[in-house]
């Protein structure tokens, strides 16, 4: 079931950027078990809810430098 959530999450989020031309972040895990969860969240493979949280701040950052 997670892997239906990530793609219909990135499909509406590949329509908003479509429909507005704005660039969208998103960072929506889906583990198939609490092991990966807990890695992901900054265990084993870095905190990749802050990673994408930093994605947003930088891409804002860029964007303003070209406008």
């Amino acid at each position: 079931m997670p892997r239906l959530l990530g793609a219909d999450v990135g499909g509406a989020l590949m329509s908003l950027q479509t429909e507005y031309a704005t660039p969208v972040t998103w960072g929506i895990l889906t583990p198939d078990t609490q092991d990966q969860a807990l890695d992901r969240a900054g265990l084993k493979m870095g905190n990749k809810g802050r990673e994408a949280a930093l994605a947003a701040i930088e891409l804002v950052d860029v964007l303003s430098q070209i406008d």
